[in-house]
């Protein structure tokens, strides 16, 4: 009986990460959304291949500088100590998604731009959570710095 019990223990964490998992990606994808939707509508439904590759480019520029933006207020609100915690995080980050979304093929830089689209929203996801709950910063920032 015991046994049973901690299968289902087991078996109802794992469902429930898998539900806040697919709650979060539709939070990452309804932050991409409204700020692609604010700046520039016509990247939320490309129409064709030329208008999705426009777009990966114009989308993924406007993520970085929402993300910068918001990098620069949430530290407004940082002790020296959380200031410095964040920014170890971030430039970890940094070097995380250069190695998973771009690489040196032939002499030549090759950037995913869905790769870096995504991890950028979800940084910037990360970062809007601190700032808008800085009670929480060790929580939020140990959540952010094991995301790989």
């Amino acid at each position: 009986m015991k046994h049973l019990l901690s299968i289902g223990f087991l078996l109802s964490a794992l469902l429930s990460n898998s539900v806040f998992a697919e709650m979060k990606q539709s939070q990452l994808r309804q932050l991409e959304k409204s700020i692609v939707e604010k700046e520039w509508p016509a990247c939320v439904t490309p129409r064709n291949y030329y208008d999705q590759v426009y777009c990966a480019a114009k989308v993924y520029n406007l993520l970085d500088n929402a993300l910068n933006a918001a990098y620069i207020d949430v530290r407004k609100k940082l002790t020296k100590e959380q200031k410095n915690a964040l920014k170890k995080v971030q430039i970890t980050w940094l070097h995380e998604r250069d190695d998973e979304c771009a690489k040196l093929e032939n002499g030549r830089v090759i950037m995913n731009l869905g790769c870096s689209k995504s991890r950028t929203v979800e940084s910037l996801y990360y970062i809007n959570q601190i700032n808008e709950n800085v009670s929480d910063f060790s929580l939020l920032l140990a959540e952010y710095k094991a995301k790989k």
